[in-house]
């Protein structure tokens, strides 16, 4: 039976909230304030987990392939980073955005090195770095 989980990026707190049940679920803010779901933005559990065990989110980026990240700067130096996401068309969970060099959900090691909230500029290419 598959496992149905959600996680969720609280727009206005800018902080992941990694204890959400359902979009009916709520919590108290540092003001004790009442947070409802409005604010959020949903991700789901694919079902699957990294190479390291860790669950897979909706938003996870995910680096796929066997070069690790430079020992002196610390940024991926490849681009083999992909943001996961659904795939309406194909109904099903998919690497990066279709038609932008994505792919289909594969079967390679794959390890979580951020998401897209905390972490965008992961999915910067190495050209835009360079340019930066």
């Amino acid at each position: 039976m598959r496992e149905i989980k959600f996680r969720a990026w609280d727009s206005r707190l800018k902080v992941m909230i990694t204890n959400f049940k359902d979009a009916e679920d709520c919590y108290l803010d540092e003001q004790g304030q009442l947070v409802r779901y409005n604010t959020y933005i949903l991700m789901q559990y694919t079902g699957l987990k990294d190479k390291n065990g860790k669950e897979i989110y909706e938003g996870d980026i995910v680096f796929s392939g066997e070069e690790k990240k430079c020992q002196m700067c610390g940024i991926y130096k490849c681009r083999n980073r992909y943001p996961v996401v659904w795939n309406e068309e194909y109904h099903s969970w998919y690497l990066g955005e279709q038609g932008e060099g994505g792919a289909p959900y594969c079967n390679k090691p794959l390890e979580i090195i951020g998401n897209i909230y905390e972490n965008p500029d992961l999915l910067t290419t190495d050209k835009q770095q360079e340019n930066e």
